[in-house]
């Protein structure tokens, strides 16, 4: 039987979902030139020798597999933002994403499905704080919230996105972010080497997996094993305590977040259930909605192949 309670819901009514590449780094000998969108620059890292652009657009990615083509992709981060609809009042767009985000944070659940595995989970207020773990709690919309962390080949992060590049966005630009950040290693076995192959990639079909939504948690019927009523109070008691974070990984799977002393972890241990216990339903609803936004970037990247014209200033982009 699923269990009811726990994190609250999506309110797809007053929501709208976008992809977007939120940057992308390549390997450049020289600085690039201001032939992007808006007018703005590629950060370059004479150091490390690569250049990274931020919030390209489709014709930056274009123009770059052209002028740039042997250019190595060491990473770039794709972006899935959760708007609030036109329409709404200051207040109604606040309580929206706020919602929103209590929903992701209670159901987001990358782990047992993704492609790799992410080495911890948990929630940061501030630079140079240690990750808090939320398997026995749903974090607030002021933290950040991790899987996995810089070194690995991927790493998720969600946050209550209100400023850009240091600067407030207008409330109607406020959003929801799921961020997946996507590394050389990564790159490398999907087959992504440059910027051109980004524009080629099935974003859809590769990534849906890594926005993983949970509608629900019910225990795992087993004839030889039925579940008792202790372990079926032990289900809903996580599930409205924590949501997803209340059921440990798999076997397998790395360990989780935080450098915990050995009794926290016994607790940890102790508080979570197996998951082995328990089915975790998908929701259909968000990953059919998240994957129909993955799916309009993939068009978007395949319209701009398609058109072939470089956009203008193109022929600048490698500067002196």
């Amino acid at each position: 039987m699923l269990v009811t309670g726990g994190p609250p819901d999506f309110d797809f009514d007053r929501l709208k979902i976008r992809a977007k590449i939120d940057f992308v780094t390549i390997v450049t000998e020289a600085k690039l030139g201001q032939a992007f969108a808006g007018g703005q620059q590629a950060q370059w890292v004479p150091n490390k020798g690569v250049s990274t652009l931020h919030d390209p657009t489709e014709d930056d990615l274009y123009n770059l597999s052209k002028t740039v083509p042997m250019a190595a992709l060491m990473e770039y981060e794709l972006a899935v933002d959760f708007f609030s609809v036109d329409g709404l009042s200051a207040y109604d767009r606040e309580t929206v994403l706020r919602r929103t985000f209590a929903a992701i944070a209670g159901r987001y659940r990358p782990e047992d499905v993704a492609l790799y595995g992410y080495r911890r989970r948990g929630g940061v207020k501030s630079r140079g704080v240690a990750p808090v773990p939320f398997h026995d709690r749903f974090p607030d919309a002021e933290e950040q919230l991790l899987w996995g962390g810089r070194g690995d080949w991927m790493q998720a992060k969600v946050y209550l996105k209100r400023t850009d590049n240091n600067k407030e966005l207008p409330i109607e630009a406020h959003c929801v972010r799921i961020e997946l950040a996507v590394r050389r290693g990564a790159l490398l076995e999907m087959g992504v080497v440059s910027v051109g192959d980004m524009l080629t990639q099935n974003y859809r079909k590769t990534f849906c997996k890594h926005f993983r939504m949970i509608h629900g948690v019910r225990e795992r019927l087993r004839r030889e094993r039925p579940a008792t009523a202790a372990l079926k109070r032990r289900i809903a008691r996580g599930w409205a305590r924590a949501g997803v974070g209340a059921f440990a990984l798999g076997k397998g799977l790395p360990v989780e977040a935080g450098k915990l002393t050995e009794a926290a972890v016994r607790n940890r241990a102790r508080r979570q259930v197996p998951v082995d216990m328990v089915k975790l339903d998908r929701h259909v609803k968000a990953n059919a909605r998240i994957g129909n936004a993955l799916q309009q970037l993939d068009r978007r990247m395949s319209a701009r192949v398609s058109s072939g014209a470089m956009a203008p200033g193109a022929a600048s982009l490698i500067g002196d």
